[in-house]
């Protein structure tokens, strides 16, 4: 499956949060180019807008973004309404 990117969240030093499964899926699946986006401050703990934002940027053209709808996993942390207007843009 070349020219399909995945850009999915993954659980690392809590900057990328997810319920750990999505990689594996993907990749069994046949996905080879299976990359990662900013998502979670821990510091703040909330949204990292400004680095999602850049990372999803960066995407190369024609990218597959999972993005959870709500009840994110496990942050449990979803995006307001004018964070999903800037997501979508």
């Amino acid at each position: 499956m070349t020219n399909i990117f995945i850009l999915l969240l993954e659980y690392r030093d809590t900057e990328f949060a997810t319920g750990g499964n999505h990689k594996l899926i993907f990749a069994r699946a046949g996905f080879t180019d299976i990359r990662e986006y900013c998502y979670w401050d821990s510091t703040n703990r909330c949204i990292n807008m400004k680095n999602m934002l850049t990372d999803l940027e960066a995407a190369p053209e024609n990218a597959i973004v999972v993005l959870h709808g709500c009840a994110h996993n496990p942050t449990g942390m979803d995006p307001t309404r004018d964070q999903w207007k800037q997501i979508a843009e």
